[in-house]
């Protein structure tokens, strides 16, 4: 009723409730609210003074210009809600505008502005927003983790890892901060640091696919294949549909040498995306490794059709079509790798001449 603007009735129904049950600790508050918006500022701030007493609600001033400044603020902000929910992200915006406008020294206002001129693309207001919370309390949990995400978009990973720090300190038991820490760290290129967050991740939630996958990534930068293929199979166990489950455990037993191991992985993975171009470069290799030319041949074809300059597949063609007699092949193949800035290879320089 207090929704549809009905207040009068949704009055009369909060006053049953209270007298069905006076033990209802929110009556208070959300009388107050109804109040308010009937233009009854004396009775509103008398149901908001017990609602404090409760620790309901909490408010500076409980004079009736402070708990009438705070009642329009709470009005204001409530409905930027409703915006936010809506995906309405510049009205949401303009709302907590007024909210803050009328009380300028409270953080979360600054936090959910913030977040909604993420949303909006706007990054460096919205940093504005959240240093301005951190300011005015400088344990604002969502401050700091919308912040480190706003960073992420602006590509600031080390600050962003500082501001996962602070909200680990925070809150120490939160799955989804040690995966966007991990994260973070991931593209720091820190996959050490990063490997201990997943850990801690799937210490919380063992049922996290993305953590098995991206720990695998880091134990794969660290040369640790033969325990990233047991992350990847956890990852596929939770999900067989998963390509870069598929993808990534193959290219680590190709980068193990076991060849005919890695094929049907790749081949699974080409067949949930038949446009999985690293799958499709893993697989020619592993054709390769395995004497199927042929084979190997038409994954390079298509990959150079989609990545031209793609140096190391260029390489490998040009060795398929040197070993097959086919010169004029391989050495176009070389001069198109030369021109990827890679460094020349005595043996085709000679051999091109």
């Amino acid at each position: 009723l207090f929704e549809l603007k009905k207040y009068t009735e949704a009055l009369k129904d909060i006053n049953k409730v209270q007298q069905l049950n006076p033990a209802v600790t929110d009556i208070f508050l959300s009388r107050a609210r109804i109040k308010f918006k009937m233009g009854d500022a004396a009775g509103a701030c008398a149901d908001m003074k017990k609602a404090v007493e409760q620790g309901i609600a909490k408010i500076p001033d409980l004079s009736l210009p402070g708990c009438s400044t705070w009642l329009a603020t709470d009005e204001y902000y409530r409905s930027s809600i409703t915006k936010r929910n809506q995906k309405a992200y510049k009205e949401e915006a303009a709302l907590l505008s007024k909210a803050i406008a009328l009380s300028p020294l409270l953080p979360e206002l600054y936090a959910s502005k913030g977040r909604a001129e993420a949303n909006l693309g706007n990054f460096a207001t919205a940093i504005k927003d959240f240093d301005r919370a951190i300011a005015i309390d400088s344990a604002s949990y969502q401050a700091y983790l919308h912040r480190a995400f706003t960073k992420v978009q602006l590509l600031d990973y080390t600050g962003a890892k500082k501001d996962f720090d602070k909200c680990i300190l925070l809150n120490p038991y939160s799955e989804e901060l040690y995966y966007n820490r991990g994260l973070t760290l991931f593209n720091l290129n820190s996959f050490e640091a990063a490997l201990s967050d997943f850990t801690d991740c799937l210490t919380i939630n063992p049922q996290s696919k993305d953590a098995y996958l991206y720990r695998g990534y880091c134990r794969g930068h660290l040369l640790d294949y033969k325990n990233s293929i047991t992350d990847f199979d956890a990852a596929i166990k939770l999900d067989g549909k998963s390509g870069n489950g598929f993808t990534n455990r193959g290219l680590s037993k190709l980068m193990l040498g076991d060849f005919k191991s890695a094929l049907p992985d790749l081949e699974r993975a080409l067949v949930l995306d038949s446009t999985n171009l690293i799958a499709r470069r893993c697989r020619g290799q592993a054709r390769a490794s395995l004497e199927d030319y042929k084979g190997a041949l038409a994954d390079f074809n298509y990959v150079l059709a989609k990545e031209p300059a793609d140096g190391q597949t260029l390489y490998n063609r040009m060795v398929i079509k040197s070993n097959q007699g086919d010169k004029a092949g391989a050495c176009a193949d070389y001069q198109a790798y030369l021109k990827t800035g890679a460094k020349p290879d005595k043996e085709m320089a000679v051999y091109c001449k």
